[in-house]
C-alpha cells in the first residue's frame, strides 16, 4: 500500500509547540530528506502496490480544492483505502511528483483527517508545510519551511481557528509573535534581527486599538 515499513526510510518524529530553537533540532533538512525519501519510495512503489493489492481511486479538483471534471481540473488526488481511511497523494495535473500527502475520511477526498505534508514546488524532495487535520479542520501545530528546512512561520490551531502565530527570521529567531482570540482580538509583538522589540500592541476585530510602541 502507500506505507513503507522498516528502517530504510524513517519519518520525522512528531513535534510539539516548542519554539524555533527546538524546531531546528527536530525538524531539519536531514530529517526532511528522510521523510522525502519516504515520499519518493511511495511514488516508486505505487504501481506495484496498486497492481497487486489495492485499487487506486482518483478524484479531480481545481486549485481551490473544489471538485472538477478531468478536462477542467488542475489537480488530481490518488488514494487507496487503508484501515478505514483514504491515504492520498495530490498531484499537479501535468507533474509526476506529488505535491502533498494526506489522509481523508471520505472516498470523495473532501474531509481530511490526520497528518498532512506538502512538498516544495521548487524541489519535491523537500517539505514545505506540515500539520494535522481533525475531521476536516486544522488542529494543533502547523509549520511552513523554506527549502533548507528552516521554519518560516508556525501557527497553533484549535477547531480550525488560529490562536497563536509566529514568524521567524532565517536563523530561527522570532520576527513576530501574534496571539489571536476567537473574536479576532489579540496582541502582536515584533522583533528586530538582534532580538530588540520592533513593535508591541493590541488589536480588536483585526484592527489596531490603543497605543502601539
Amino acid at each position: 500500500m502507500f506505507s513503507t515499513k522498516g528502517g530504510f526510510c524513517p519519518t520525522n518524529a512528531g513535534f510539539g509547540f516548542l519554539g524555533p530553537e527546538l524546531y531546528l533540532e527536530r525538524v531539519n533538512p536531514k530529517n526532511q530528506s528522510m521523510t522525502s525519501c519516504r515520499a519518493i519510495l511511495l511514488l516508486i512503489l505505487l504501481p506495484v502496490s496498486f497492481a497487486g493489492v489495492a485499487q487506486v481511486t482518483e478524484r479531480y479538483f481545481t486549485y481551490e480544492g473544489k471538485p472538477a471534471v478531468p478536462d477542467s481540473a488542475q489537480r488530481i488526488r490518488k488514494g487507496v483505502l487503508e484501515n478505514g481511511k483514504w491515504h492520498v497523494l495530490e498531484y499537479e495535473k501535468f507533474l509526476s511528483a506529488p505535491r502533498s500527502e494526506t489522509w481523508y475520511l471520505d472516498s470523495g477526498f473532501l474531509i481530511p483527517d490526520g497528518d498532512y505534508t506538502a512538498f516544495s514546488f521548487n524541489d519535491s524532495t523537500k517539505i514545505s508545510d506540515r500539520g494535522q487535520y481533525d475531521k476536516g479542520k486544522k488542529t494543533g501545530l502547523w509549520v511552513s519551511f523554506n527549502d533548507s528546512g528552516v521554519p518560516l512561520d508556525s501557527s497553533m490551531y484549535a477547531d480550525d481557528h488560529i490562536s497563536f502565530h509566529r514568524v521567524y527570521y532565517p536563523g530561527g529567531k522570532p520576527r513576530e509573535i501574534v496571539t489571536i482570540g476567537a473574536d479576532g482580538s489579540g496582541s502582536s509583538a515584533g522583533y528586530w534581527g538582534d532580538g530588540k522589540p520592533e513593535h508591541n500592541g493590541q488589536f480588536s476585530k483585526w484592527k489596531k486599538t490603543g497605543p502601539w510602541s
